[in-house]
């Protein structure tokens, strides 16, 4: 591979994360309006526990294209979570030390 190649390559791993991480939030916004986010925590997990493999598949079948999927679905099981776990902090905080968190 070219230099520019290479490089473009590297980006697109690196921000693949980034992008599944904006499509995590998005959709655990959703999940914790139907479901709670005691739930939206265990399915970002489960998405984070399923991208783990993928990648370490994509490095036995040395595939690039793999890898940047599981750097996508990590994104994703990323975003989920962070956005899952203020929601979960503020719901099992007891009144009196709310603000503290805040």
């Amino acid at each position: 591979l070219s230099e520019s190649d290479l490089t473009l390559v590297w980006s697109t791993i690196a921000g693949s994360l980034f992008v599944g991480a904006a499509f995590g939030a998005y959709v655990m916004s959703k999940i914790l309006e139907t479901h709670g986010p005691k739930h939206g925590i265990l399915c970002s997990a489960l998405v984070l526990v399923l991208a783990t493999p993928l990648a370490g598949i994509s490095h036995l079948v040395a595939s690039p294209e793999l890898f940047v999927l599981s750097r996508m679905f990590s994104g994703i099981g990323v975003g989920m979570g962070t956005t899952a776990q203020g929601v979960f902090l503020t719901e099992i905080s007891p009144g009196t030390s709310f603000t503290i968190l805040i």
